[in-house]
């Protein structure tokens, strides 16, 4: 018998076959659809075939894939054999309909197996006696969806002709062969043509790029799982669309185009986009009767120019769309790789995809419809159908989409404003695209309006001092302020205020004029304050800690007239700052009059002044009047209930406006603020001491110090009966809410505001959500959030936040040009003035605003948007840097990312950028990690990055280029070298470093497979793989299932002195987890891991069972004791019951650790794994037909069997698992479907096991605990350890650790516990020298 002919796969085919290796085991690269027939009379006989002439004379549809020797993907034609044609009833259904279309959505899912196999699958289906059809199902890489049509039409005439019995005619019979494109491609790329094609897509990409996502994706896991929403457009707008194309002599499509540029330009603010657009790249007759993969995706690259009218705009795409056709032909792979190349750019073009389609079905005399399936996955995120196939009024659009990425009402909301874009373009084709509108009516009134509607009363004929001298007469003996343990009653401190404002009056102080405070944290310093307010000038709060330059720059460029300060204030300005001073601490200064005296000065009156920094390296002044703070205040009223309050503390800084949240109100009300001197606010321990001395009940902080003194145990002890925390002037992060709901009862406030908008503008309450948002706007005050032309933007969209209302400032002293740049005319009212805060935020649907960080902080990198707040935020929270600023260094062409950063204890900055992959894609990981004792500040204090440090090659995180030493290893880094085209890394150096990218990882992925006759998942290969971690995995593979049938359970970890310790595994069975513990022990110790094997995990139905079975493992390596032993987890416990029966057997135990191990029957929060909560898990992952009469074994194996069966995302499962499950499963679990089924297998038994545990034995030894101060599963670490002590003859040693369960294993919290280890072994006189 000849062996088939093997020809090369073409260029469309290539690019499914990368896609099909990437997402291997997911229906991808499935084209699917049913044919319906309406029928008196359907002959199922004849519809067979028709469809076996079909088969037969299309060679297209059997070729099938083969890898040649090189491991390169090959193509041949399988000979016809004639099989029948399965054929399904769904007539015996109750409801046929509905049987089918849940039958179709199912079966369009299956994946075909690639190698060697026919990629289609027909069949027959009757839905009754006078309707029935064909399902059809083909793998993309021999069809698309032209194929599908000419298919349908072929069919369908082969039907018709056998039923009238008529003779198929000749060229009925002859489809043209798909290898005669082959040919004709493998001409192509010897022609000129590929030459000027090639050109072409040069001079198109010859600038750099940008990725454009509508999302960015937070993960480096990426599902392909998808969702499909169908919309049908209203006809009126089809019939304008229709009426604007023939007027315009345009097509639909280069409309829609225009419509989503625009729409991707509003909301991401790129002018430079890429959509992708799939082509038909038939370029004759023949190939359009050609049933094959033909079809490719064009990159079109579109330049946004905000000033040309809708008409030009769409001109401008129609002709990109016409040039990009021309030279459709070139492969998309081969522009990908030139672009790459060119730009070092590591994504792919396009993320989006706008498709067309207009492919019409031949229709015959007989009655039939079709019906596409959607296959449930693809590769881009976004891809958007119009389909324009029959109707003249109808165009309906289909929005696919990665089911991880896009919530359903996102994709809702995408569309009417696509609509809503193209209608008002529609309507004004004139106008410029800028200014057209987006938002359809009724969402626009909402964010305009609804959202805004904070319209309140307040005193508007009132002064800030006035207030204040009305609540002195209603509580002229309260205690106002306490500080340094004095103390002033209302009544003294008006007094006071009023004397002081007599002298300042006589030192020719008069309204308008402004009075700097330079003084120490003291009841003198709200003395002053007042005096100002009374003498009718406006006050300029200034810190101590400001440097003399920075003072003097602030007094004169306020002209202020005056210096109110005191003998004991550091960087007092020097004397060439010709101003008259007043000591606020000299008694002769308070002589005069106490009583109340007439008001100079009136709500539109400036009250203060607060410089902030300013870009040019100068402080900016804010000046605020007396009516916009009393607004504020009015409005605070509203958002924190006063009536519960008695106490509140001061401890911000005078200079930062979130002082006036702690004084104004407090004073209106008529409570005592207790104010921190300059120590008692910056330690913790004096700070608690002060707090329960005076029974505080309201505490204002800043994040950053709140997150700070959180960290004290007295701190924490102090603020637990405190009625109020309010939380301003920066962001706020799930650590520190989470921090404050287990430490304190507190209502919880988060503030937002500028200093240009008088405090906060907006507010929310996060006592009871774990959503961190900046609330809704506060009394009087408007948000607008706003794109680049001021328009607004849609709900759930980023833009940048605007303000308006009472709290406006005046703008800033002395500087037109700025004030006049940030506060703008709003486009909403002619009367009313905006602040341009800088700040990115978006609307989400309640009206509650959302705080996405600065506009100014994003930067670009190898084509991505990134926001460098975002990165920052990450490393703080997955570290134990204290402090981080993250910067991009080098030229356009080499950026790159370097954090710098200031931590008290040595970190690993490796484990760092493996956590941050965690949660950020590669390219926002930072190249460089620089150490500083401490940021070098500006005068105005921003960080100056000019003063840090450079980075070197010191500073780079990477690998060390550790040559390869095995067989395997040398092969591999041969490939890696032949394919990458580079040789300058080592067996440790990352994928993604070296440059890899998802094109050479299919190359790889093919040659190693060949070689080694090994199946390698793509999906495995990720940015963070080695040719270290490969050959692992490699050896592991070419064993089999051989590794587990060994009874040997121990690895060991470190190899040291004639010592061992041993650690039990943990719920996953493995011990990788000890691996950074290992290292840390000392080295006359060996360290040994007790992993898991499964069959001698399942023989043993206890704890108590799998220790005995454990303690004879250890006894082979370590016949005599003392044993040491410590177990994380769950491994805790069997590392007691070891302990346990090693004891009963006379055997001395020199060490016992327990790392956060929950003690028996302490169950809350950890029912997962409970009988219901395990009945509803499976019930609900298995679907509606599983009876209630399975055991549960019987449905842990039906559910391991769609595990396994390839018909599910694995990713997207695993994301929907719950955390503390899915953050033990290894990482191969992701790509392997056997490897996920016993990790998942092995974590249910061990919950089990555990949940009936109850220990034998009552431990003699002593016993070290480590607890996880921020563990959820243990919410009374305390408790827990109470527990253990029942089963301890002496009293357990709890050492407190500030980590999770799952971080306590991970620096710094490692050093913490090894030292402790090692500290015991020491005392025991075990480490010794020599060992």
């Amino acid at each position: 018998m000849l062996e088939n002919k093997l020809y090369p796969l073409t260029s469309p085919q290539l690019s499914i076959w990368y896609t099909e290796k990437m997402y291997s085991g997911t229906s991808i690269s499935n084209i699917s659809g049913t044919i319906r027939i309406k029928d008196d009379n359907i002959d199922y006989g004849l519809l067979e075939k028709a469809l076996k002439l079909y088969i037969k004379n299309n060679e297209s549809i059997r070729l099938r894939i083969c890898v040649d020797e090189n491991g390169e993907p090959r193509q041949y034609v399988h000979p016809y054999q004639d099989k029948p044609i399965d054929f399904i009833d769904f007539s015996k259904y109750e409801d046929p309909i509905s049987a089918l279309y849940e039958w179709n959505a199912n079966e369009a899912k299956k994946p075909f197996e690639l190698i060697n196999s026919d990629l289609y699958r027909l069949i027959l289906l009757k839905i009754s006696d006078k309707e029935g059809g064909i399902f059809s199902n083909f793998h993309h890489i021999v069809f698309d969806a032209w194929s599908m049509a000419l298919s349908c039409s072929l069919v369908m005439g082969y039907y018709k002709a056998l039923k009238n019995g008529d003779a198929i005619k000749d060229e009925q019979m002859a489809i043209p062969s798909y290898l005669t494109y082959v040919e004709t491609e493998m001409e192509y790329y010897k022609s000129n043509r590929m030459q000027k094609d090639e050109a072409y897509w040069e001079e198109v990409y010859n600038e750099p790029i940008e990725a454009t996502v509508l999302k960015t994706r937070k993960t480096n896991l990426v599902s392909t799982e998808s969702k499909r929403k169908t919309f049908v457009a209203p006809r009126k707008f089809v019939r304008k669309l229709r009426q604007y194309c023939a007027e315009n002599r345009i097509t639909l499509y280069p409309l829609f185009l225009s419509a989503l540029s625009m729409y991707i330009n509003r909301v991401t603010g790129k002018e430079d986009i890429i959509i992708g657009t799939p082509i038909l790249n038939r370029l004759n007759q023949v190939e359009k009767n050609t049933v094959g993969m033909f079809v490719s995706t064009v990159p079109l690259r579109i330049k946004i120019n905000d000033e040309a009218s809708f008409t030009e705009f769409s001109r401008s795409i129609l002709q990109v769309c016409s040039s990009s056709y021309r030279h459709q032909r070139y492969p998309y792979e081969l522009i990908l790789k030139k672009v790459r190349e060119k730009h070092d750019f590591p994504g792919n073009l396009y993320d989006i995809v706008l498709s067309y389609q207009n492919t019409k079905y031949e229709k015959t005399d007989i009655d039939y419809s079709t019906r596409w399936h959607f296959n449930g996955h693809q590769s881009n995120s976004l891809t958007i159908h119009v389909n324009d196939r029959d109707d003249e009024e109808t165009v309906i659009i289909d929005y696919d989409y990665h089911k991880d990425l896009y919530y359903d009402k996102e994709i809702e909301f995408i569309h009417h404003h696509l609509l809503s874009l193209l209608w008002h373009a529609l309507d004004n084709p004139a106008k410029k695209i800028s200014m057209i509108e987006m938002l359809p009516e009724s969402e626009k009134r909402k964010v305009l309006y609804e959202f805004n509607d904070t319209e309140a009363d307040y005193p508007k004929d009132k002064t800030i001092h006035e207030l204040f001298e009305q609540q002195v007469m209603k509580t002229p003996d309260n205690i106002a302020v306490i500080c340094d343990d004095q103390s002033i009653t209302y009544r003294q401190l008006n007094e006071k205020a009023n004397s002081l404002a007599a002298l300042l009056r006589e030192k020719g102080i008069k309204p308008g004029d402004v009075a700097g405070i330079l003084v120490s944290r003291s009841i003198e310093m709200v003395i002053g304050m007042l005096a100002v307010l009374k003498a009718g000038a406006a006050f300029l709060p200034i810190d101590q800690i400001y440097p003399a330059e920075r003072v003097s720059y602030m007094l004169r460029n306020s002209n202020a007239k005056l210096l109110l300060t005191g003998s004991d204030c550091k960087n007092i300005p020097d004397e060439d700052v010709k101003i008259d001073r007043v000591n606020l601490f000299d008694p002769k200064n308070y002589v005069y009059s106490g009583k109340n005296a007439g008001y100079a000065n009136n709500p539109e009156s400036l009250a203060y002044i607060i410089y902030t920094s300013g870009s040019t390296g100068k402080p900016k002044g804010v000046m605020i009047k007396h009516r916009s703070l009393i607004n504020f205040v009015y409005g605070l009223f509203d958002r924190v209930d006063y009536n519960r309050i008695k106490t509140v503390l001061s401890l911000t800084s005078f200079s930062f406006d979130v002082f006036f949240i702690e004084t104004i109100p407090a004073f209106y009300k008529g409570l005592t603020l207790v104010m921190a001197n300059d120590a008692e606010r910056k330690d913790p321990v004096l700070l608690a001491r002060l707090i329960k001395k005076y029974s505080v009940d309201m505490v204002v902080s800043t994040p950053s110090q709140m997150h700070y003194f959180i960290k004290n145990t007295d701190f924490r002890d102090s603020i637990r009966d405190v009625y109020e925390i309010v939380l301003a002037g920066e962001k706020v992060n799930k650590e520190l809410l989470s921090s404050l709901k287990r430490y304190t009862n507190a209502v919880v406030l988060n503030g937002y505001g500028p200093t240009e908008t008088t405090v906060i503008v907006t507010s929310a309450e996060l006592t009871k959500t774990d959503k961190i948002t900046i609330g809704k706007p506060m009394n009087n005050a408007k948000i607008y959030i706003l794109d680049k032309n001021l328009l607004p933007v849609p709900i759930g969209t980023v833009g940048e936040i605007y303000i308006g209302g009472y709290g406006l400032a005046v703008g800033y002293i002395n500087n037109k040009e700025l004030t006049d740049s940030v506060f703008v005319q709003s486009p909403f009212s002619q009367d009313e003035k905006l602040y341009k805060s800088g700040d990115l935020g978006r609307w989400l649907a309640e009206g509650e605003i959302d705080i996405l960080g600065r506009a100014d902080s994003q930067v670009k990198i190898r084509g991505f948007r990134i926001e460098l707040e975002e990165i920052e935020k990450r490393i703080l929270e997955i570290s134990d840097i204290n402090k981080v600023h993250v910067t991009v260094i080098g030229d356009d062409a080499n950026k790159k990312l370097c954090a710098y950063y200031v931590s008290l204890n040595d970190v690993d900055i490796k484990q760092i950028k493996a956590d941050l992959k965690k949660y950020l894609p590669m390219y926002m990981i930072p190249a460089f990690f620089i150490r500083v004792d401490k940021m070098p500040l500006s005068p105005n204090g921003k960080i100056d990055e000019r003063l840090l440090p450079k980075p070197d090659a010191s500073s780079m995180i990477s690998e060390a280029f550790t040559k390869p030493e095995t067989d395997l290893e040398r092969e591999l880094y041969s490939i890696w070298s032949d394919v990458l085209q580079e040789s300058n890394f080592g067996v440790d150096s990352e994928f993604i470093d070296v440059g890899g990218d998802s094109l050479s990882i299919i190359q790889i992925v093919s040659k190693i497979s060949s070689k080694y006759q090994v199946e390698i998942p793509i999906s495995i290969m990720n940015e963070s793989l080695t040719i270290r971690k490969m050959a692992h995995y490699i050896e592991a593979r070419m064993k089999g299932d051989r590794s587990l049938n060994k009874s040997e359970n121990l690895v060991r970890i470190t190899e040291g002195g004639n010592k061992n310790i041993f650690l039990v595994h943990a719920g996953n069975g493995e011990v990788a987890c000890y691996f950074e513990l290992g290292k840390l022990i000392d080295k006359s110790f060996s360290v040994w891991g007790i992993q898991a094997v499964d069959e001698v995990l399942y023989a043993n139905k206890s704890i108590y069972s799998l220790a005995e079975r454990y303690v004879e493992s250890i006894r082979k390596i370590q016949p005599e004791g003392p044993y040491y032993l410590a177990g994380w987890c769950i491994g805790g416990a069997v590392a007691l019951e070891m302990a346990g029966i090693l004891e009963r057997d006379g055997h001395e135990i020199g060490f016992l650790g327990l790392m956060n191990t929950i003690a028996p029957k302490n169950w809350e929060g950890n029912e997962f794994f409970s009988e219901q909560k395990e009945f509803e898990f499976l019930t609900g992952f298995l679907g509606g037909g599983c009876s209630g009469e399975l055991s549960t074994e019987q449905l842990w194996q039906l559910f391991f069997d769609k595990i396994r069966s390839g018909n599910i995302d694995i990713v997207s499962f695993i994301n929907n698992l719950p955390e503390d499950i899915r953050i033990i499963l290894p990482p191969q679990c992701s790509a392997l479907p056997d490897e996920l089924a016993k990790y998942l297998k092995r974590i249910v038994f061990m919950h089990k096991i555990r949940s009936e545990y109850y220990p034998q034995f009552k431990i003699k030894s002593r016993v070290n605990f480590y607890s996880a101060l921020l563990d959820w599963n243990i919410p009374d670490y305390k408790k827990n350890v109470s527990e253990w002590n029942r089963y301890c003859l002496n009293p357990v040693s709890n050492i407190v650790v500030e980590s999770d369960h799952y971080s306590l294993l991970s620096q710094p919290s490692v050093n913490i516990i090894s030292k402790d280890i090692n500290n015991v072994l020491n005392k025991q006189g075990v480490l010794k020298n020599g060992d």
